[in-house]
This record gives structure tokens, sequence and C-alpha cells, in this order.
């Protein structure tokens, strides 16, 4: 019985490893690729200038914002997986971010697929700030789940000079 039982519990450490190994994704049918950003920004304590980032819809779902098939840019941590939390940079929020969590939706009310997304968000170096450069991580979730649509691992980086 041992023979059978280690060989059965070897095969399925290796399926759930495998399986654990994979980019977690979104509600079937969302997708993306990276297509560009703006120029990373030189910035004076509290003057609000924009990033602005482009992601492909490559899926087969229309992203729409104010529904369930909204997509946001979130906000992500250094390691650039561990999306949805609280910036670091929060303090760089002028108001005009979408949540704690979130920089930005599309600007666009639906991206079809096959149609380039586009999302803004604005931010302001606090008084005070170090001079230093800042890095701001996100990657798209779907809104209502939180997951990750296509980990990429977006930033772009601000500045203070």
């Amino acid at each position: 019985m041992r023979a059978v039982v280690v060989p059965i519990t070897a095969v399925f450490l290796a399926v759930l490893l495998n399986v654990q190994g994979q980019p977690a994704r979104a509600v079937l049918g969302y997708e993306s690729d990276y297509a560009g950003e703006s120029a990373f920004l030189t910035i004076a304590p509290g003057s609000p200038q924009s990033f602005t980032v482009f992601f492909m819809n490559t899926g087969t779902i229309p992203w729409r914002t104010g529904s369930p098939s909204q997509v946001n840019l979130a906000v992500c941590l250094a390691d650039k997986t561990t999306c949805n939390k609280l910036s670091p940079n929060a303090a760089w929020n002028d108001g005009s971010w979408l949540s704690p969590i979130a920089y930005a939706t599309t600007t666009q009310d639906v991206v079809m697929p096959g149609e380039l997304a586009t999302f803004t968000y604005r931010i302001s170096a606090p008084n005070g700030i170090e001079h230093a450069t800042y890095r701001f991580n996100g990657d798209l979730v779907h809104a209502q789940t939180l997951q990750r649509i296509h980990p990429q691992g977006y930033y772009q980086d601000a500045t203070v000079g």
C-alpha cells in the first residue's frame, strides 16, 4: 500500500506546485498587453503632474467603467507581485486616485477587445520630501475580484528635483 501512496502523493504535490506557480488570472475572457507609457517625471513639491499608461485589451470581454467588467490600474508594492495594497507613496495622492488601492480606471467608457486602454492618474510630491526618485508600481486588475489580469510589472518613476 505504501508503494502506491508515495507516488500518488508525489504527483499530487507536483500538480499543486505547478498550479500555484501559475500567475493568477481574473475572470475568464480578460487579458491585456502593455503598450506604452508617458515619460518619467521630474517634479517639484506641490506641483501636480500626470502619469499615463496604455494597455491593449487582448481578451474577449469589453472593459466597461462602472460595470462588473471594469478594469483598474491597481497599486502594487515594490515586489511588483503584491497588488491592491495601500501605496507606499500614498502621500503623493492629490485626491484624484480611484481609491487607496487603485490609481485609475480607463479614461474611456468602454474598451473593446483589440482596443487600446488609457489609464491616467496625477501625483503631487509632498512638501518637505527628500530629493530622490520614487517608483509607482502597478498592474491591471479586475475591479470586482481584484485579481490581476496579466501580471506585467508596470512602473513609472518621479524624481523630486
